[in-house]
């Protein structure tokens, strides 16, 4: 568990993640420039009370929200955003909301994007699972494709209600791109009526602008 230090940073103990911690809000919280993953036991992260949190830039509209730091070798964006679900319980049906957050990885040679997703009505249902594939596009171009798998480390999870639906990967020279965006497409697969029927949910893409 996270050793919580008085000047407001804290000790990463074994286990401990910047997810965890930190939520999809972990690079401009925890000042951390390297990949997540590459987080050591007693290593400090945070900001002290006296820096000021003057270095994040954010943009967004209503439930649409994008927030990004950059150094002088990556950047890393966290977004959040909201699809709204039909859901075929007891023969009638019920409109509701799902919420999917994450955040990307980006440097001149890899991108990960890391995914949640949260089903509203999942009191109404007997279990779900999310599924999902990113689409990579530089400079207009459409250059790969790449589904989220379940990561073998922790910190993708952004804890209840969501679940983690995985991180996709790409490998690319980006150093002489001018424009990156990535659309994302979220799937559900449902079980309903005690499980005898299952359903899947297909959403809308959702298009993120990383540079």
């Amino acid at each position: 568990m996270w050793i919580d230090n008085p000047d407001g940073t804290s000790t990463a103990q074994e286990g401990d993640t910047l997810w965890g911690k930190y939520g999809s809000n972990w690079r401009e919280a925890s000042g951390f420039t390297r990949d997540p993953r590459t987080l050591q036991v007693g290593e400090t992260v945070g900001k002290r009370n006296t820096l000021s949190q003057d270095n994040a830039e954010s943009s967004g509209n209503g439930r649409n929200v994008v927030e990004k730091t950059q150094d002088n070798t990556s950047i890393v964006s966290s977004y959040n955003f909201s699809r709204w679900t039909y859901v075929p319980v007891e023969g009638i049906g019920v409109n509701g909301g799902s919420s999917f957050t994450g955040s990307t990885f980006l440097n001149d040679k890899s991108l990960s994007i890391f995914a949640s997703g949260f089903l509203v009505a999942q009191n109404l249902v007997d279990d779900y699972v999310f599924f999902g594939d990113a689409t990579l596009f530089v400079d207009g171009n459409k250059v790969g494709k790449s589904h989220f798998q379940y990561p073998n480390y922790s910190f993708i999870s952004n804890g209840p209600p969501y679940k983690a639906i995985g991180d996709a990967n790409f490998d690319f020279d980006f150093t002489n791109a001018q424009s990156i965006e990535v659309d994302l497409h979220f799937r559900a697969g449902i079980a309903v009526d005690a499980g005898i029927n299952k359903r899947f949910i297909n959403y809308s893409k959702y298009r993120m602008k990383l540079k």
